[in-house]
C-alpha cells in the first residue's frame, strides 16, 4: 500500500512540475499546478520542522530534519524563479 501511495504522488509531482513549466497550458492550469507543488512542498516541510521541534532526540537528528526542510525549500524557490522567468 505504501508503494502505491509513493507512486502516485511520484506521478502528481511529475505532471505538475511539467505543467507547470510547459508553454501548452493554459496560464491558469499552471498556477493551479503550481499552487499544488507549492502546498505539496510546505505541508512537508512543516512535517519536518514540527518532527524537529517535538523530537526528544539528539542535535544531529534536529539537524537533518532542518536540513531536508532547507533542501525542500530551496527547491521551491529555484521553482518559483524558473516559472517568473518563463512567464
Amino acid at each position: 500500500m505504501d508503494d502505491l501511495i509513493e507512486i502516485i504522488l511520484e506521478i502528481i509531482i511529475k505532471v505538475a512540475v511539467k505543467g507547470s513549466n510547459s508553454k501548452r497550458v493554459p496560464k491558469p492550469i499552471r498556477y493551479i499546478l503550481f499552487a499544488i507543488i507549492m502546498a505539496l512542498c510546505l505541508s512537508v516541510m512543516a512535517f519536518f520542522i514540527y518532527l524537529m521541534a517535538t523530537m526528544d532526540s539528539s542535535l544531529i537528528v534536529k539537524l537533518i530534519f532542518l536540513g531536508v526542510a532547507v533542501t525542500i525549500d530551496i527547491f521551491l524557490f529555484r521553482l518559483i524563479k524558473e516559472i517568473i522567468i518563463r512567464n
